[in-house]
């Protein structure tokens, strides 16, 4: 049921250069809380104005982020945005600029994605469907005979997400796809420092591992799946430093 202005928890005045980004924060916050619900609407503008004390512009700024990040349908001439329910898109967002935004270090990648990988990897393990298999046999196969290196990365990072995949675990899942797209920057760094020869060493070293891993999630052998998935983060750890 829509809210009017007069129901809805008041927005607090956000006294700070980067407004636009602190009111997503708040409003984006009250959504996950389930403070507002999906079909409630915000404020008109002008009423946010007023609440926030902030021009126009900075809560322009603000709904464009909150759509950006599918938390908001804006509709003109509708007197207020409609709250969307939060979907994986919400969370992958911020997760991904805050990565981002904090530079995560090489060292810290290899140590987390130990922690998350060698589960989901075992997890695949355990739970995989003959969808799953096929799945991953095909990412690796098409990686045999790509052009060029991005499609090499994206397929690598689509292999990676189906062992998330194959696991079932929704949080692994997403967890997964955020981090991926970082660790795929950081090849692509590596890459481009090697020669032609290591280049192609690395290609080969990648496809391999991810055999490897594969045949272990085929055989349904939880332990060695986790060995394989520990070699072949330590692989990634060599490659871009």
């Amino acid at each position: 049921m829509l809210k009017s202005d007069e129901k809805l928890p008041l927005l607090k005045p956000v006294p700070t250069q980067r407004a636009s980004e602190v009111i997503f924060e708040q409003i984006r916050d009250m959504i996950l809380s389930g403070e507002l619900k999906k079909g409630d609407r915000l404020p008109s503008e002008r009423s946010m104005m007023t609440m926030l004390q902030r021009s126009r512009p900075t809560i322009r700024e603000a709904l464009r982020m909150l759509e950006r990040a599918e938390l908001i349908k804006t509709i003109p001439g509708s007197g207020g945005a409609i709250v969307q329910e939060p979907s994986s898109q919400s969370v992958e967002v911020p997760l991904e600029t805050l990565l981002a935004l904090n530079n995560t270090g090489n060292r810290e990648l290899w140590e987390y994605r130990n922690l998350n990988e060698v589960a989901a990897a075992g997890w695949a393990a355990e739970r995989r469907s003959e969808e799953d298999l096929v799945a991953m046999l095909g990412y690796i196969e098409a990686s045999k005979h790509v052009n060029n290196m991005s499609e090499f990365f994206r397929l690598d990072r689509d292999f990676h997400e189906a062992i998330a995949s194959a696991g079932k675990n929704r949080i692994a899942q997403l967890v997964d796809k955020v981090l991926h797209k970082i660790v795929i920057l950081r090849l692509d760094e590596g890459y481009r420092k090697k020669n032609a020869k290591e280049r192609k060493r690395m290609i080969e070293q990648v496809i391999e591992s991810h055999m490897q891993l594969y045949e272990a999630i085929e055989r349904q052998d939880v332990f060695d799946a986790q060995q394989k998935m520990r070699e072949h983060i330590e692989m990634f750890f060599n490659d871009i430093e």
